[in-house]
């Protein structure tokens, strides 16, 4: 079974997930990765710049006039600084790391989460959708829904037979119900109609529960403004629950591998940088 989900109030007094469930629902992020959660293509990236640079330096400081050495050093040491660059601004998206300007998504998440809200109910949720959607889907539904032999089911259940025993029984010691106590000694009481009244009770309860569905209009009941306006309070309940932890990690989770691509181009970018640097003799001398 899947483990309840339990919420307490913020200082905003906004429901928020306890603590066992944002642990519940964040493992969920790393456990799916595994190690691709921590490590990805572009710290690789990273560690094989470092490597290069580590190796230039090592060439250059034992032979200062090589210059195979000297362009492999500026190579390494450009690509390596670009892509720690990107590397640290993308931390800064997700994490505060002290410095001016980072964790905007965790400080933002307000925004953030009614930006979601507010995506949703205009992309998915607008009222000529609705009304269009509900209008082709209603008819369908309830055809499918198959209330019909819902209802004859019911009808035919021995409880139902009780229930309408009891109903007769109370009608009859009415005024109204005079006509009951005069036809139910013919048939042995109101327990011996029963068998007679149930068929078509069945009978008339399935016609008319079909013809209802077959001329369903959902939208003569409810607008499309209410529906939505559901829909909305729906959907804002359940974004509650999210807490800043919670959309840094899914937005990390989510971005975290194509991210990589940032810093290998500031690997790359950086190192070419380093060899025009060099080029130009601006590098190492």
């Amino acid at each position: 079974m899947p483990a309840m989900v339990h919420t307490e109030l913020g200082r905003d007094n906004s429901p928020r997930l306890g603590t066992a469930s944002k642990q519940n629902l964040l493992g969920a992020f790393e456990e799916e990765k595994g190690w691709g959660r921590y490590i990805n293509k572009g710290d690789i990236s990273n560690l094989a710049t470092l490597i290069v640079m580590l190796l230039g330096l090592a060439w250059y400081s034992k032979d200062p006039d090589n210059e195979p050495a000297k362009y492999i050093f500026s190579f390494g040491l450009f690509g390596f600084s670009g892509g720690v660059t990107n590397w640290l601004a993308i931390k800064m998206l997700f994490y505060d790391v002290g410095l001016v300007g980072s964790g905007v998504i965790p400080k933002q998440f307000i925004p953030i989460r009614n930006s979601i809200k507010d995506m949703m109910m205009q992309m998915f949720f607008d009222i000529d959708f609705l009304r269009d959607y509900i209008s082709k889907r209603a008819k369908q539904f309830v055809k499918e829904a198959d209330f019909g032999d819902k209802v004859g089911n019911i009808l035919t259940s021995p409880e139902f037979e009780v229930v309408l025993t009891k109903t007769l029984t109370d009608l009859s010691m009415q005024p109204e119900g005079m006509i009951l106590q005069t036809m139910a000694p013919m048939f042995g009481g109101i327990e011996g109609m029963i068998p007679m009244l149930k068929p078509m009770l069945v009978s008339a309860g399935k016609e008319i529960v079909d013809s209802t569905a077959d001329n369903f209009d959902p939208l003569s009941i409810w607008s499309v403004e209410q529906i939505r306006d559901q829909l909305e309070n729906m959907i804002e309940t359940k974004l509650l629950e999210l807490t800043p932890e919670m959309i840094t990690e899914m937005m990390d989770s989510i971005l975290h591998a194509h991210l990589g691509w940032l810093i290998i181009w500031g690997n790359v970018f950086g190192g070419l940088i380093g060899l025009i640097s060099q080029w130009a003799g601006y590098g190492a001398n």
